[in-house]
C-alpha cells in the first residue's frame, strides 16, 4: 500500500473535515441556481440505513457506515461473510478449525478462535437477529437485499458484543408483483456449481410471499498428497492408514428461505422470516496448510510428504476406523463437517402520527458435528479430533421511537435473549494403545454447557438545539447470568494422572452501562458533520477449553467483560447533484480487559483471562462517483493503528529468551510469557483499502453490458495471536472483474466473474502446529511450525440467470 506517514493522513482527513462543509454551503448555494447534472441518481438509489434502528438516509446518519446495496452484492456473486468483509476496507474474516470456528475482525478488533465459549466482538445482524456466532460463517447468505457495516461500538442500538462493530443484513421482501428469477453458476478452479432463486408474489392485498433458496457443490482447491494408496502406518498401533480425498473442501449446501409480509392497515405491519438448510463438507479446517517449518519433527516422527511450501498442498490421511471408536461425532470414521442452521424473526411495527413501535422477535439454532483427520496436517492423521454442538438462541426486542413535531424526541426499549450451547469432543492428542476396558484408542472425551440470560433496556434522547443542528445521548443498561459445567467424561487409562473425571461448574453474573453521545450538525441538505462519544462491552463469562487438566481450576475459564470508549469525528454528504457522495471520519478508541485465550503448557490446559489493554486510532473515507449515466466509481481507503498498550501474551512455541519470552517463569524458572506491548493486534493491517468502477450501457434496444473492475488489498498483518516466526501476512492486492450481458427490464442475463484474477495466497489466520516446537522460556529452543488458514484462490465463474 502507498507508504504515507500516519500523522500525514490524518492530518489530511481533519483538514478534510473541517473544509468540506464549506464547500458544501458553496456547492448547495450554486446548486439553486442551475438543474442538477442529467447523470444524478434518482431517488431510488438514495441509500437508506438502519445503523440507528430507523429509516435514514446514509448521509444524515452519524456513524461510520460501509452500505453494500443489492447490485454491489451480486456484482461479484458475494454470497458469504468472506466475499463481503473484502468489499469493506478494514474488515477481515478467518476461518480456522475447532474451537469457535471463525473470527470476525473491524479495525483491528476481533475475537480469538481456540475457544467454543467466546464471544465475537462484532455482531451480525440478520432481518435483526444477532447470530454472532463464529460457525455463521459455515452458511452462505442469499437473496441479500443491502448490507451495512458499521464500524466503532454500537452497543446503544445493537446490544453487546459488538464493541468493535456490527454486519447487519436485510434479506430480500415480497415484491408488489409476480416476479421471479433463478441463476445458475460453473466455477471452474474449484469445480463448484451454483445455483439460486426466488418466487415472489402478493396472495392477497394484505399479504405477499417470498421463496428464495441456493444450492451448492465443489469439489474444493486444497489438494492433499498423497491421495492415492496407503501412505503410512499409524505410529501407535501399526494399522494401515486410508487414503484421505484428494481435494477439499468438498462443500455441499442447499439453504432456502420463506418470508411473509402481512399489513392488515396502513399503521402496522408483519414481516415473518424462516431460513434453515444444511452446509456440508470433508472436515473441519480444509483450508489449512503447513506454511512455515521450525526445523523440527512433528510428534517425532518425520512426514515424507510435508514440502513446507504455500502451494494450496497438504499431507493427510484418514485414520482406520478401529481409532475412531468411542469419538464424539466420529460418525462413520469419515471425515466431515455438517453444520444446520435456524433462523427466524417475526418483526412487527405499529406507527402513529408520533410515535413508532417495533417488536423484533428471534430465534437462531445451529447443530454443528465434525470429525477432524490429523489436525496437525500430516499423513500419520496422528492427532484426532470430533465435536457434537447445538446452540440455541431466543430474542425478544422491543422499541418505541417518538417523531414529535417539537426539537425533543426519544426512543425507548427492552431486550430479551436466552441462549443455550451444548458441547461435546473427543480428542486423540498422543499415540496411545488400546484401553483394554473400553477398547478406545482416544485420549480424552469431554462435555459441557454454557447457559445464559440476557436482560436490557436502553434509551436515547435527541434535541434539536437548531432545525440543523441536533445533539443526541443515550445509554444501555445491561444484565448478564451465566453458568457452565463441564467435565471429562473419558480418559485413556494411561493418561488418569493428567486429566480427572470430575466436573468444573460456575456462575456469572455481570452488569454494564455503555453511554454514548453524538452532536451532529447539517450544514446543508445534503451534507453531515458529526462528533461521538461511544462505549461498548463484549460479555465476560465462561470459556469451554478443550483439555481439563488437573492443575485447572475455574479461574482458568471464567473471564470478566472487555470494554472500549473513545469518540470519532465524521463527514459525509452529496454534491454535484448527487452524482458524488463521501464520507469520512477520524476515531481512537481505548480497549481494556482483552479477553484472550492461551495454553498454558505447566498446567497443560487452555487459559482465558482478561489481560491488558490495546487502542486503535485512524482515519477512513468512502466515495462514489456517478461520472455519467454509465460510467460509476468507488473507492474506500482506511488507515488504524491497532496496538497493544498493555499485554502479556502465551510465548510462541520454541520462544527462547533472547527473543523475548522473558517474562513471568514458572516453578522450574522456565519463562512463559512475552511482552506484546506496542506490538500490532493480530489480523490488524495499518492500511486497507479499494478502488473499483463500472461501465453499465445499451448495446441494443434489448441488452445492457456492464463491465466492472476492482482492487482491494491490505497491508502486512500478523494472523497468529502468538505473532511468531512465519506469521506473518505480507501486504497484497486482488483483482476482480465481471462482464455482464443482461436485459435490464428483466429477463435473460450471461456473465464471466473473475475474483483474485492474479491468483494471490492470503493467509487469513493460523496457529501453531501441535507435536512441533520445542524449549520455549529456555535458552535453546526449536521453533514450532505453522499451519496458515488460506483465502480462496482465484476464481472464474460463468454465471446464467433469467428474472420476470
Amino acid at each position: 500500500m502507498p507508504r504515507l506517514s500516519p500523522k500525514t493522513y490524518l492530518l489530511a482527513s481533519v483538514a478534510l473535515v473541517a473544509i468540506v462543509p464549506a464547500m458544501a454551503h458553496a456547492q448547495d448555494a450554486a446548486a439553486t441556481a442551475q438543474n442538477a447534472p442529467a447523470s444524478a441518481p434518482q431517488a431510488s438509489e438514495i441509500v437508506v440505513t438502519s445503523a440507528r434502528q430507523r429509516a435514514e438516509r446514509l448521509i444524515d446518519v452519524p456513524v461510520a457506515v460501509t452500505a453494500l446495496n443489492q447490485q454491489d452484492i451480486q456484482r461479484y456473486n458475494a454470497n458469504s461473510l468472506s466475499d463481503i468483509a473484502q468489499m469493506a476496507p478494514q474488515v477481515r474474516v478467518a476461518q480456522q478449525a475447532s474451537g469457535g470456528g471463525s473470527s470476525f475482525v473491524i479495525r483491528g478488533i476481533g475475537s480469538s478462535t481456540l475457544d467454543t465459549g467466546f464471544d465475537q466482538s462484532v455482531a451480525i445482524n440478520v432481518d435483526g437477529v444477532q447470530t454472532g456466532r463464529g460457525r455463521s460463517l459455515q452458511q452462505s447468505y442469499f437473496d441479500v437485499q443491502q448490507v451495512e457495516v458499521l464500524k466503532g461500538p454500537q452497543a446503544l442500538f445493537f446490544g453487546k458484543n459488538s464493541p468493535a462493530g456490527v454486519i447487519s443484513m436485510r434479506t430480500a421482501d415480497p415484491t408488489p408483483e409476480l416476479s421471479g428469477g433463478i441463476t445458475a453458476g460453473y466455477e471452474f478452479r474449484a469445480r463448484e456449481w451454483t445455483s439460486s432463486g426466488y418466487i415472489s408474489a402478493p396472495i392477497t392485498d394484505t399479504l405477499g410471499i417470498r421463496v428464495a433458496f441456493q444450492a451448492r457443490t465443489m469439489r474444493g482447491w486444497m489438494e492433499t498428497v498423497p491421495a492415492t494408496g496407503i501412505p503410512n502406518h499409524e505410529p501407535a498401533t501399526g494399522l494401515d492408514m486410508l487414503a484421505a480425498d484428494k481435494w477439499g473442501p468438498k462443500q455441499r449446501e442447499i439453504i432456502g428461505r420463506v418470508t411473509l409480509v402481512y399489513k392488515p392497515t396502513p399503521n402496522l405491519d408483519f414481516n415473518f422470516k424462516f431460513t434453515t438448510g444444511v452446509s456440508k463438507d470433508n472436515g473441519e479446517g480444509t483450508n489449512g496448510e503447513i506454511v512455515y517449518c521450525g526445523g523440527g519433527p512433528v510428534n517425532g516422527l518425520v512426514d515424507p510428504y510435508e514440502d513446507c511450501k504455500k502451494n494450496r498442498k497438504v499431507a493427510g490421511a484418514i485414520p482406520p476406523p478401529q481409532l475412531l471408536a468411542g469419538y464424539i461425532g466420529g460418525g462413520d470414521g469419515t471425515p466431515y463437517s455438517n453444520y444446520k442452521p435456524i433462523l427466524a424473526s417475526l418483526t412487527a411495527n405499529w406507527k402513529s402520527d408520533t410515535i413508532a413501535v417495533t417488536s423484533v422477535t428471534g430465534y437462531f439454532r445451529y447443530k454443528l458435528g465434525y470429525l477432524q483427520n490429523g489436525f496437525e496436517k500430516s499423513s500419520y492423521a496422528y492427532n484426532l479430533g470430533s465435536q457434537i454442538e447445538k446452540y440455541d438462541s431466543f430474542s425478544q426486542e422491543v422499541r418505541a421511537l417518538t417523531t414529535f413535531d417539537g426539537p425533543l424526541n426519544a426512543m425507548v426499549g427492552a431486550f430479551y435473549q436466552d441462549t443455550s450451547l451444548d458441547n461435546g469432543q473427543t480428542f486423540r492428542i498422543a499415540a496411545l494403545p488400546q484401553d483394554p476396558a473400553t477398547g478406545y484408542y482416544s485420549s480424552i472425551s469431554k462435555t459441557g454447557t454454557l447457559d445464559g440470560k440476557t436482560y436490557s433496556a436502553f434509551g436515547q434522547l435527541t434535541y434539536k438545539i437548531l432545525p440543523e443542528l441536533e445533539l443526541a445521548g443515550g445509554v444501555r443498561w445491561t444484565r448478564e447470568e451465566k453458568q457452565v459445567a463441564q467435565r471429562n467424561i473419558y480418559v485413556h487409562p494411561l493418561l488418569a494422572g493428567l486429566f480427572p473425571l470430575r466436573e468444573f461448574a460456575g456462575k456469572f453474573k455481570g452488569n454494564n452501562w455503555s453511554p454514548e453521545a453524538t452532536l451532529t450538525w447539517h450544514p446543508t441538505n445534503h451534507t453531515t458533520l458529526y462528533a461521538a462519544y461511544k462505549t461498548g462491552y463484549k460479555s465476560g463469562g465462561f470459556g469451554l477449553p478443550a483439555i481439563l487438566s488437573t492443575g485447572t481450576t475455574n479461574a482458568d475459564f471464567t473471564f470478566g467483560p472487555e470494554k472500549v470508549k473513545g469518540g470519532e469525528v465524521g463527514f459525509k454528504g452529496e454534491f454535484m447533484g448527487g452524482a458524488l457522495t463521501f464520507s469520512s471520519a477520524v476515531y481512537l478508541y481505548d480497549f481494556k480487559g482483552l479477553q484472550v485465550d492461551i495454553f498454558d503448557g505447566t498446567k497443560v490446559t487452555y487459559q482465558v483471562f482478561n489481560a491488558g489493554s490495546a487502542r486503535t486510532k485512524g482515519a477512513e473515507f468512502n466515495l462514489r462517483y456517478k461520472a455519467t449515466a454509465a460510467l460509476t466509481f468507488r473507492a474506500g481507503l482506511g488507515y488504524n493503528k491497532a496496538r497493544y498498550r498493555n499485554f502479556l501474551s502465551a510465548c510462541y512455541a520454541g520462544q527462547t529468551i533472547a527473543d523475548g519470552c522473558n517474562m513471568q517463569p514458572d516453578n522450574t524458572g522456565v519463562f512463559t510469557r512475552q511482552d506484546l506491548s506496542g506490538a500490532p493486534l493480530v489480523r490488524a493491517p495499518d492500511w486497507s483499502g479499494n478502488i473499483g468502477a463500472t461501465y453499465d450501457a445499451p448495446v441494443n434496444d434489448s441488452f445492457n453490458v456492464a463491465l466492472s473492475g476492482d482492487v482491494n488489498g491490505t497491508s502486512k498483518y500478523f494472523f497468529s495471536e502468538t505473532e511468531g516466526p512465519g506469521t506473518l501476512q505480507n501486504g497484497f492486492f486482488k483483482i476482480d472483474a465481471a462482464l455482464r450481458f443482461y436485459q435490464p427490464n428483466g429477463g435473460w442475463s450471461v456473465a464471466l466473474i473473475g475474483k483474485n484474477l492474479t491468483d494471490k495466497y492470503v493467509i487469513a489466520g493460523g496457529s501453531d502446529r501441535p507435536g512441533t516446537g520445542r524449549g520455549a522460556g529456555t535458552a535453546s529452543s526449536t521453533n514450532a511450525d505453522i499451519i496458515g488458514y488460506v483465502e480462496r484462490p482465484r476464481e472464474v465463474m460463468l454465471q446464467v440467470g433469467y428474472k420476470f
